[in-house]
């Protein structure tokens, strides 16, 4: 279990409820490869084709928040979700620090 009291199937089953009940139908040709962070406790989402920023705009709407959700869109990839790691709170960190 995360801290968030939901474990990590729980969490990918809400991201994909999410995705496809609000997001889906949102989507244009041109997000086709691109990375969709979705924050399973806002429903807010971001899209960028570059996983690091998408992941630091995610991050700074919630930074508390610690069920975020990436995929990368396309027909190869579409519904798979997995967790997006702590790696945009440790690079703001950095930031801060440096």
């Amino acid at each position: 279990m995360s801290e968030t009291g939901f474990g990590p199937d729980e969490l990918g089953q809400r991201a994909k409820a999410l995705y496809e009940r609000e997001i889906r139908d949102n989507l244009s040709p041109i997000d086709q490869g691109k990375y969709l962070v979705i924050d399973v406790e806002t429903g807010e989402y971001e899209i960028d084709a570059d996983e690091v920023a998408v992941s630091m705009r995610a991050y700074r709407k919630n930074p508390e928040g610690r069920q975020r959700y990436c995929v990368r869109l396309g027909r190869e990839t579409t519904g798979t979700f997995r967790r997006v790691r702590d790696a945009a709170a440790k690079r703001t960190a950095g930031d801060a620090a440096g």
